[in-house]
């Protein structure tokens, strides 16, 4: 059985996800949390709005989720 990432939870304890972010604060979040803990890659919907943003869209309205969000 394939051994797990390990979680970085001092970083965790230190940077929670804000209450109801926008997009872009999702986005950077996953960024940063991607820089400094293995313990799950960036999901689907959040690549989905990294890709919007680099287009020039304005993810907040005209981006939403094709799996609901995350």
């Amino acid at each position: 059985m394939p051994q797990r990432p390990k979680m970085n939870a001092a970083w965790h304890d230190e940077n929670h996800m804000p209450h109801r972010p926008t997009v872009e604060a999702r986005v950077r979040w996953h960024l940063e949390h991607a820089k400094a803990c293995a313990c799950r890659p960036i999901p689907k919907g959040i690549l989905e709005a990294m890709e919007r943003l680099e287009q020039g869209a304005d993810p907040d309205r005209e981006w939403r989720p094709k799996d609901g969000g995350v």
